[in-house]
This record gives structure tokens, C-alpha cells and sequence, in this order.
């Protein structure tokens, strides 16, 4: 059983690499590649379906097949309405494999440019999540 208790309702974790990190080391844990999954947050929405759009994903790569995020996006959203709440969540859904595929890349330089890409877009989502607070702060004082 993992346990994440450090992202927030409705946004991406703000530890830079640890949620990560956190998400995909389940699927590096013995259990039964057909064993079911339960993920449980607040609503079951947002950070719900960024995992599980996240989970799909690495169980394509473990079938060494190229996941489509926003196909597998699409997909739980037409059967979990409102799963990935924000554009930051839906970001985060990337960042999840590809921190997974760091384990199983065997190039040094393959090795570091997906490092490089993971923090680009950590990066882009935080300053994302930022500019959306902003954004509601203003609405809510006019």
C-alpha cells in the first residue's frame, strides 16, 4: 500500500520529483501485474485520474507498447467525468511514466534528456498551477 498525503486537492504536487517518484516506485513493488488498484482522493476527480490516466500509461510501457496520454486521458475521462481537473493534472499524468521510464532506460544520454524533459515540464506545470491561483484570486476580488 503506498499512501501520498502531500498533493494538494485539485492541483500537482509541489515537491519537485518526490510525488513522482512516489506514484510510479508502485509499480516497481511486487505486486500481481493483474491485482486491481484503488485510488482514493477527496472527490475521486482530479488527482484520481492523473494517477490512473498515469497507471494506464506505465502498464502500456510494461507491455512495451507507446501509451497515448491523452487518448488514455479521453478515455477515463468518458468514464470518470471531471477525472483531471486542471492542465497542471494532466501534465503531472506525463511526468509519472516518464519518471517510471527512468529505471528502465539503459542510455546515459537517453538517461538524461527524459531528466531534463521530467524537469521542463514539472517546471511548466507549477508555473501553470501559479498563474491558475492567480487567475481565481482576481476573480474572486472583482
Amino acid at each position: 500500500m503506498e499512501i501520498c498525503d502531500f498533493w494538494p486537492d485539485a492541483k500537482i504536487p509541489t515537491v519537485s520529483g518526490r510525488p513522482a517518484i512516489t506514484a510510479a516506485s508502485v509499480f516497481e513493488s511486487d505486486i500481481d501485474a493483474e491485482a486491481s488498484i484503488g485510488v482514493v482522493s477527496n472527490f475521486g476527480a482530479g488527482r484520481a485520474g492523473s494517477f490512473i490516466v498515469a497507471a494506464l500509461a506505465i502498464e502500456k510501457l510494461r507491455a512495451a507498447e507507446i501509451p497515448n496520454i491523452r487518448d488514455l486521458a479521453v478515455l477515463v475521462r468518458n468514464q470518470r467525468p471531471g477525472a483531471i481537473e486542471t492542465f497542471p493534472q494532466y501534465v503531472f499524468s506525463h511526468i509519472i511514466p516518464l519518471t517510471y521510464s527512468l529505471k528502465h532506460v539503459m542510455s546515459a544520454t537517453l538517461k538524461a534528456k527524459v531528466e531534463k524533459l521530467i524537469s521542463q515540464l514539472e517546471q511548466f506545470a507549477f508555473e501553470k498551477m501559479t498563474e491558475d491561483d492567480d487567475d481565481e484570486e482576481e476573480d474572486a476580488t472583482d
